[in-house]
């Protein structure tokens, strides 16, 4: 598009990604049969693209990129393509060519194919032509998919993210370049990146590490700003799940969770001088007056 990409925020750039660069190689997807490595291959052009957002390297995952901008996998985006196909068809004109072809078609034609698909097959019946009621079924079968995947996975930075699908707070709550930063690499398991000692000399530095009661560097009262965690939820995590959706109700401990990631990243790259924002959070707080309410 003729620009650079540390010129756009994430979101920015994801939505540009599903407007413009997406639908360029979903084209035909509605009416082709796949085997898995066809579909492996998409999976791995879609990543390709994704990476780009972020600079990540060739072997980066991008699962949690993808749960962060609330971007479907390509499989997914097959079934729906391929259901609203089969979905329009008995709506066509009776002199449409494909009507007149589906009367000489049998079971074994690819049109049957298409409707073997699994999203096509759990539609209701009859299947609705409300397209309200056609995107909340396709909405509640990606959070049972997402939901299945958090339960069942054993990586640690996806279980880490909100259970409920959408976009993440983080990439549009008012914050600066740097904050958001922050927030994201968090997410991504960038930051803190490689362990090596910790100035405080009681373990490595490591997302373990970086909690309440371990890392002695950190200020004991920032921690207790933090809402309280389950157990074998980091608290940062715990942190960064609970704030609120809205922009306009101004979180409270804001500025202890954008003060904690500002010391992390001084104590795992301890060569390079991160200037101190002295009033952590002002922009959120600017942003939601006169409407400033404590998030529930």
């Amino acid at each position: 598009m003729g620009a650079h990409r540390s010129g756009f925020s994430l979101l920015l750039s994801s939505r540009l990604y599903r407007t413009f660069i997406r639908p360029k190689f979903e084209y035909g997807l509605a009416i082709t049969t796949f085997l898995k490595k066809d579909i492996a291959e998409l999976e791995k052009l879609q990543d390709r693209c994704l990476r780009l957002l972020v600079g990540g390297c060739s072997t980066s995952s991008t699962t949690v990129l993808k749960i962060l901008t609330a971007l479907p996998s390509v499989s997914w985006r097959i079934d729906v393509l391929q259901t609203k196909y089969c979905l329009r068809l008995p709506f066509l004109p009776d002199d449409c060519l494909l009507v007149l072809l589906q009367r000489q078609l049998d079971s074994r034609s690819h049109l049957h194919q298409l409707r073997q698909n699994r999203l096509f097959l759990s539609l209701p019946s009859p299947p609705t032509s409300s397209t309200a009621a056609l995107s909340s079924f396709f909405h509640r079968d990606r959070q049972q998919l997402h939901t299945s995947f958090l339960a069942t996975t054993t990586r640690v930075l996806p279980r880490a993210c909100r259970s409920l699908l959408g976009v993440d707070p983080i990439l549009y709550l008012p914050a600066t370049r740097t904050d958001r930063s922050r927030l994201i690499r968090w997410r991504m398991g960038w930051l803190p990146g490689k362990p090596h000692d910790c100035p405080c000399t009681r373990d490595h530095t490591s997302r373990r590490h970086f909690n309440k009661y371990e890392c002695e560097a950190i200020a004991t009262s920032l921690w207790n700003d933090l809402p309280a965690a389950p157990p074998d939820v980091h608290i940062i995590d715990h942190a960064i799940n609970e704030l609120p959706s809205n922009p306009q109700r101004y979180c409270p401990y804001w500025p202890s969770l954008l003060s904690i990631l500002w010391q992390v990243e001084c104590l795992v790259r301890p060569e390079i001088q991160f200037p101190e924002d002295l009033d952590p959070g002002a922009l959120w707080r600017t942003h939601s007056l006169p409407h400033n309410q404590p998030a529930s």
